[in-house]
């Protein structure tokens, strides 16, 4: 009985070994082709990227353009949630200022009614000045009209001085030549 125990156990043994041997076999004709495609997918991709390089050259340039977008783009949430903090903000301030204007208003009004007469003497001067400045008007456009013949009148006494200064400079050079001429050379 031994022996045919020994002999049971080194025919299941030899069982397990085909059995194993079959799945190890099936295994590598199934697993095999994949572990191929696996070490082909990397150059599967170098050959799709080149190949996309080859259609949009600019296909790196736009990528690397994304990226510095959706890099600029993160701030946004931040700037967002201070932009809502701050309109919670002013809509506190919004309910406790929006008495204020009405309340400015009584004030300024109840300062400017006792200056109202005063005001309107003021604006009274300011006519009469208007009237004074408007009559002063016409002795000031005389008093133009006057300063500018005076003008005039002075120009011509300077250019007829000036010509009698001429005059004078052309007879003083005259008398002194004939001056020369009378003196006797030797005295």
């Amino acid at each position: 009985m031994l022996v045919t125990g020994r002999a049971r156990l080194a025919r299941g043994s030899r069982v397990q070994a085909i059995l194993a041997l079959a799945a190890v076999a099936l295994a590598a004709l199934y697993a095999g082709p994949k572990l191929v495609a696996l070490n082909g997918v990397p150059a599967q991709m170098d050959r799709a990227l080149a190949a996309a390089d080859r259609y949009n050259p600019a296909l790196e340039e736009l990528v690397r353009r994304e990226a510095d977008t959706l890099a600029n783009l993160e701030p946004l949430e931040t700037i967002g949630a201070s932009i809502e903090g701050i309109l919670a903000a002013l809509g506190g301030l919004r309910s406790s200022l929006g008495p204020l204007p009405a309340r400015l208003r009584d004030d300024v009004a109840a300062a400017v009614r006792p200056s109202g007469p005063a005001l309107d003497r003021l604006a009274g001067s300011l006519g009469e000045l208007e009237a004074r400045l408007r009559d002063l008007g016409g002795p000031l456009d005389r008093s133009a009209d006057a300063v500018a013949q005076a003008r005039v009148a002075l120009a011509e006494l300077i250019a007829k001085t000036a010509s009698l200064a001429d005059a004078a400079a052309r007879i003083r050079a005259a008398a002194a030549a004939v001056a020369a001429n009378v003196v006797p050379s030797g005295a």
